[in-house]
């Protein structure tokens, strides 16, 4: 087979034509890409961002019931926040070499085409939740988190956000997960069901063996069950660092996606005996809705 014959067949993969990928295939790709993935799940992904989209939240006093006269104004009104939040994509590429061996070798088995999108969507859902978690701009040494700021460092930065006690390596997980409990104002505990605390695999692991320590067969049970605390799922995410932990609402964490898609492909014959460079561009954007509904608590 050809370098010529094996391009023709590339253009068969992800897209019709190459290069700019259709609306419908983009919201497809997304929207399979999120299925694909408990966290994209249980978030809010918005996609066709034009330029900018406002993700305002509306907040209220929960208390704010008056009394009506007739003939007379209302005695007070409720006290509303509408906190300015907002999703600006920008472009990104995440570009990765298919060797010839791999293509000649797939594609006679008739599986190429899905092995390289699912390796594609893989790498970039796994980016992209990374970013959105750790993107700080400020890094500009840094090629991949100086794309975005996401999740922790606006957290961080924001007046609004609720700020646990800071803790230490040694500290119980089981502690901090409570104190973070009781920073959250009271009127978001009112639905435990919408909240989760996220962390890293590690302290989730350091969570589970301060629960199951004890010789009991509640921790013996505890040893394979999901855990919660204060009745708020825990959840182990990847992309969140040791040294923070989070909660919020699920939804209330946003990820946008441009309008715009492109995916480039260029065959470099004298590269690793001869590849094909797959470049897909897309446009995207992290950020939370509402600061205080959002705790953060950070180590030493």
């Amino acid at each position: 087979m050809q370098n010529t014959e094996i391009l023709e067949l590339m253009k068969t993969i992800t897209t019709g034509t190459g290069g700019q990928v259709s609306p419908q295939e983009l919201n497809d790709f997304i929207d399979t890409m999120s299925d694909s993935d408990d966290f994209l799940q249980e978030i809010t992904v918005e996609t066709d961002i034009v330029t900018q989209l406002n993700i305002d939240a509306l907040d209220a006093d929960v208390r704010g019931l008056r009394g009506v006269d007739e003939g007379t104004d209302i005695e007070s009104s409720n006290d509303v926040t509408i906190p300015r939040r907002s999703l600006i994509p920008v472009e990104v590429s995440r570009p990765f070499d298919i060797t010839m061996k791999f293509l000649r070798k797939n594609i006679a088995k008739g599986n190429a085409e899905e092995k390289i999108t699912s390796k594609f969507m893989n790498l970039f859902k796994r980016d992209v939740i990374d970013i959105a978690w750790n993107g700080d701009k400020s890094l500009v040494a840094d090629p991949f988190l100086k794309l975005v700021d996401g999740y922790l460092v606006r957290a961080k930065a924001d007046a609004d956000t609720n700020k646990a006690p800071n803790f230490a390596v040694d500290d119980k997980i089981t502690d901090v997960l409570d104190l973070m409990w009781d920073t959250l104002p009271d009127k978001y505990k009112a639905d435990v069901t919408n909240l989760k605390y996220y962390l890293s695999h590690a302290n989730y692991t350091k969570y589970r063996r301060e629960l199951t320590g004890k010789a009991t067969g509640l921790g013996d049970m505890l040893s394979t069950q999901p855990l919660v605390s204060n009745g708020v799922a825990v959840r182990p995410l990847f992309a969140v660092p040791s040294t923070e932990i989070v909660l919020t609402p699920p939804k209330n964490l946003t990820l946008g996606f441009g309008l715009n898609m492109y995916i480039g492909r260029q065959v470099q014959e004298r590269k690793k005996g001869g590849c094909i460079e797959y470049t897909p561009k897309s446009e995207l954007d992290a950020n939370y809705g509402f600061s205080k509904s959002l705790v953060i608590a950070t180590r030493n």
